[in-house]
């Protein structure tokens, strides 16, 4: 494992489910765009994607993350020797392997934002909320983020058995 991203995979893959954060986003979060009183992490324009600014909410999972770090770097939240972290892929890999999670073509952090909103729809999270949380300006593009399976649809269809549908 790369020694820069050993000490932060953990808290990095528990910002990145419980946010929907983008890898370079969390890598590059710098403390001054964090609001810990009211638990928001905060973009400007350059900061995104999308080039607008916005915000995500920290529940307490990732609100404990921020907090317990909040001491072990200056300027960056995860840094090495005072600079930030550029990549974990290979130490995500790496703990891919050694989970025994076999490794797929394309497998990298960015999958823990797919997981993130694919775990959101799951638990009966409007798409648009999901959309808002991820800080997409289209909901087409947040449906290719959720993956759902089978047994949710048919969990879906069984919701309906509560209508009293029938003939």
């Amino acid at each position: 494992i790369d020694p820069k991203a050993e000490g932060h995979l953990k808290d990095i893959i528990i910002l990145a489910v419980n946010t929907g954060m983008r890898p370079g986003e969390l890598l590059g979060l710098t403390w001054d765009r964090i609001d810990l009183r009211n638990k928001l992490i905060l973009f400007n324009p350059d900061d995104q994607k999308n080039k607008s600014a916005g915000a995500v909410p920290l529940n307490d999972e990732a609100y404990r993350v921020i907090r317990d770090r909040r001491f072990r770097s200056k300027t960056y939240v995860f840094e090495y020797l005072g600079k930030p972290i550029k990549s974990v892929k290979r130490s995500f890999n790496t703990a891919l392997r050694n989970a025994g999670i076999p490794i797929i073509k394309g497998s990298s952090p960015k999958m823990l934002r797919h997981t993130c909103a694919t775990w959101m729809v799951q638990h009966g999270v409007h798409l648009k909320k999901v959309a808002k949380v991820l800080r997409h300006k289209n909901i087409t593009t947040t449906e290719i983020y959720t993956h759902l399976t089978d047994a949710d649809a048919r969990e879906a269809v069984n919701a309906l058995v509560s209508r009293k549908v029938s003939r």
